[in-house]
């Protein structure tokens, strides 16, 4: 049985000077055959573009 798992990301509080208005996040859920490095992982499980509102996204 595969659990349902979600990720949160948090509505941004602060800022500062130069600082991106938006951002892209890779998310690889990482497990016995895959991913288990500090590297680039070419086919990440989900791709969120990010703005600094709250988001939850299903994994």
């Amino acid at each position: 049985m595969m659990l349902k798992k979600k990720l949160t990301i948090g509505k941004r509080t602060g800022s500062f000077n130069g600082m991106p208005e938006n951002r892209t996040f890779s998310v690889v859920v990482v497990n016995s055959g895959k991913a288990t490095g500090v590297e680039i992982a070419p086919n990440p499980d989900k791709t969120i573009s990010y703005s600094g509102e709250e988001i939850v996204v299903q994994l």
